[in-house]
């Protein structure tokens, strides 16, 4: 599955903000075209994947407002990141206005759709040209966008992976760092070779249900809807929390347990009421139609159309848009 296909994108915009530090302090920021900067390959970026990012979006809501949803959830959660590989500190008010620039100069861009939106991804770089993996120099913090459409009807398939694990207690499992990422790649090669669309990622002892590869896990059986809690192995996904919170304020049942994967599949065995749901920035939230644990498969056809997650999922976009705020749980600050 490509790149395009998966998020929807139908392209990058053609300019990036882009702020620098050197000595310890930051420019200003300022747009620059996409095809600069070209990192040297000798930058840590490249030789020792220093980089973090984070997943925002961009709405046209009531009265064709801008809604840049829970964007100080995200600042708060990159700063955490990059308190975990000793990068410095965004400061607050650079990382706002370099978000505002991008969004109001690509707003037209914003696909004229009920599902569209902007994509906006904010990375913090190591620029510095080192062998030295702690260097420590020169940063760039650049944000990136792209208009996207988010299909309704998508669903995915998913393999579930056995033999490795994506983290371990005590590691970097809560932060969006690269390294998280470039560690799924054999296990998410060989899942698109055997026809699935990602994997879902268990512990280190194969026993509890984690992640996918970029999204969330959230399961609905018999009407409630449940997610592990971040363990520090996980993303403390913002979709998630909002998820919860739209379940809770409409007295859907929810548990933040830890699952066993082995208890899953005897739910799915025992014909009980099951959807497999991941959310992500970019995704919302997407039911899972096709699931393979070991030899077995299971496939749920009409997923995406089961009436507990349509409503969840058009409550979700509802928040998206500024047309509906849960009463409980999450800051829903807008800019």
């Amino acid at each position: 599955m490509s790149e395009k296909n998966y998020y929807g994108f139908s392209d990058f915009n053609n300019k990036i903000t882009m702020a620098k530090q050197e000595n310890e302090k930051w420019t200003d920021a300022g747009f620059f075209s996409t095809k600069k900067p070209r990192y040297s390959p000798a930058a840590s970026c490249i030789g020792y994947s220093n980089y973090l990012f984070e997943g925002c979006k961009g709405f046209i809501g009531n009265g064709g407002k801008i809604y840049l949803h829970r964007p100080d959830e995200h600042y708060g959660r990159m700063q955490v990141s990059a308190a975990k590989i000793a990068m410095p500190k965004i400061p607050y008010n650079l990382f706002k206005k370099s978000m505002k620039m991008v969004v109001k100069k690509f707003t037209d861009t914003i696909p004229n759709d009920v599902h569209g939106f902007l994509y906006l991804q904010p990375r913090l770089l190591e620029s510095t040209d080192s062998f030295n993996p702690y260097s420590n120099e020169n940063y760039d913090f650049v944000v990136l966008s792209a208009p996207a459409i988010s299909n309704p009807e998508s669903c995915l398939t998913v393999y579930v992976e056995t033999d490795s694990c994506k983290v371990t207690k005590g590691g970097t499992g809560f932060a969006k760092i690269a390294s998280n990422y470039v560690q799924t790649r054999g296990p998410e090669n060989k899942a698109r070779l055997l026809g699935y669309d990602t994997v879902l990622w268990l512990d280190l002892n194969a026993k509890f249900i984690e992640e996918f590869s970029t999204l969330t896990f959230a399961v609905l059986i018999d009407g409630v809807l449940c997610s592990p809690r971040p363990n520090g192995n996980i993303i403390d996904s913002i979709t998630r929390r909002t998820l919860l919170a739209i379940a809770e304020d409409n007295k859907i049942p929810t548990s933040d347990s830890q699952i066993a994967i082995t208890n899953l599949v005897q739910s799915i065995e025992k014909r009980q009421d099951v959807v497999i749901v991941g959310c992500s920035t970019a995704k919302n939230i997407i039911a899972v139609k096709k699931f393979r644990y070991g030899n077995q498969v299971f496939e749920f056809p009409n997923a995406n159309e089961h009436p507990l997650f349509n409503k969840l999922r058009d409550k979700l976009w509802a928040v998206n848009r500024g047309e509906y705020l849960p009463k409980l749980t999450v800051d829903f600050k807008l800019w």
